[in-house]
């Protein structure tokens, strides 16, 4: 799974797919409970090709822990931008 394993694409990939379905996106990045790094990972791959979960998972523990670590750095930056723009503006 080349995508998993290139950070810069990965993280456009995660980015656009929290544009192009944003109701998932508001249901699976809003709950705490639920694994969110591994959706944004499944959505990514997903959007660009169509790959189902399942596949995403087997893929996943084929990469190595660097690769793995630079994976989970982008999903936190789109997961930090998402609450960022999701945050409720303040009067103070």
């Amino acid at each position: 799974m080349r995508l998993l394993r290139a950070p810069i694409e990965l993280l456009e990939a995660m980015r656009a797919a929290v544009a192009e379905w944003p109701k998932a996106a508001a249901h699976r990045l809003t709950d705490d409970g639920l694994n969110q790094f591994a959706w944004l990972g499944w959505a990514a791959v997903g959007l660009r090709h169509s790959v189902p979960a399942h596949v995403t998972r087997a893929a996943w523990w084929q990469l190595s822990e660097d690769e793995r670590d630079r994976a989970n750095a982008a999903a936190d930056i789109v997961l930090r931008e998402y609450r960022d723009a999701d945050a409720p503006s303040t009067l103070f």
